[in-house]
C-alpha cells in the first residue's frame, strides 16, 4: 500500500467515524446518505460479473440482498440486483416486457404472447392452474388443452384431452382422448375409458354443457 493510499483510506476512516457521512470528490456529503460521490466528468463504474444464470449463486457465493452488479455473462446483458432469491434486471427504457396494465404500439406480426422453446405453458389464477397448452408433438408430446380456472388436472397423465371451463375435468388422472366443454363438465372423470380391441380408431368421449354427457361415440 503507497503512502498516498494510506493516507486516504485514514482520511475516509476518520470522515464515516466523525460523521457517519463518507464523500468522495466532496467534502460535503449529504446527510442523507452513508455515502456521496460527487464528480462532473467520471462515473461510477460497477463491478461487471458474468452471471451464469438469474439463480447464480456459484459465481458470487452467498450474494447480499440488494447487491447490485452488471451482468456481463447471461442475456440480456445489464444492471442486476439479487433478491434474496435470484438476480432481478432492472427496468431499462427498452423494456420489452408486457405490462400489467395493457401494451401499445404492437405488431401482430412480431408481437406475441407465449414461448420460443418447446416447454409446456401454463395460466394461473389465484396460484391456481387456469389455462395449459402443451406439447403438440406427435411423438412425445401430450397434446393437452384447457381453458379454465382449475381444469383438467395438473398431476393427470392422460393425453389428447380438451378441457374447457371452470372445473373441468379436474378429477382426470389417466383418461385421454376426451373433449369437455362446460361448468363442471366430467367433474368426476378420472380413468381411461375401455377401448376394444377390435376398435381401429380413436374413442373420444365428448361432453357438453353442465355436467351432462351428451353423447358418446366410436368413430
Amino acid at each position: 500500500m503507497t503512502l498516498k493510499t494510506y493516507i486516504t483510506s485514514l482520511l475516509l476512516l476518520v470522515m464515516a467515524s466523525s460523521y457517519a457521512q463518507v464523500g468522495i470528490g466532496t467534502t460535503s456529503p449529504n446527510t442523507s446518505s452513508i455515502l456521496d460521490i460527487t464528480s462532473t466528468n467520471s462515473g461510477l463504474l460497477i463491478p461487471r460479473v458474468a452471471l451464469t444464470s438469474i439463480s447464480d449463486i456459484t459465481t458470487i457465493v452467498s450474494p447480499a440482498t440488494s447487491l447490485l452488479v452488471y451482468n456481463s455473462g447471461f442475456a440480456p446483458n445489464g444492471y442486476y440486483y439479487w433478491n434474496g432469491t435470484v438476480w432481478v434486471q432492472l427496468a431499462v427504457g427498452s423494456n420489452t416486457d408486457w405490462s400489467i396494465t395493457g401494451n401499445a404500439g404492437t405488431n401482430p406480426a412480431t408481437n406475441f404472447f407465449g414461448t420460443t422453446d418447446d416447454i409446456d405453458i401454463v395460466f394461473k389464477r389465484n396460484n391456481i392452474r387456469a389455462g395449459f397448452i402443451g406439447n403438440p408433438n406427435t411423438a412425445g408430446g401430450n397434446k393437452n388443452t384447457s381453458i379454465g380456472a382449475n381444469s383438467l388436472n395438473p398431476a393427470g397423465t392422460g393425453i389428447r384431452n380438451t378441457a374447457i371451463g371452470s372445473n373441468v375435468m379436474p378429477s382426470n388422472t389417466s383418461g385421454q382422448l376426451n373433449v369437455s366443454i362446460g361448468d363442471q363438465s366430467m367433474f368426476l372423470n378420472q380413468g381411461e375409458m375401455p377401448i376394444p380391441q377390435l376398435v381401429w380408431v380413436h374413442y373420444i368421449r365428448m361432453c357438453l354443457g353442465l355436467k351432462m354427457l351428451l353423447w358418446e361415440e366410436i368413430l
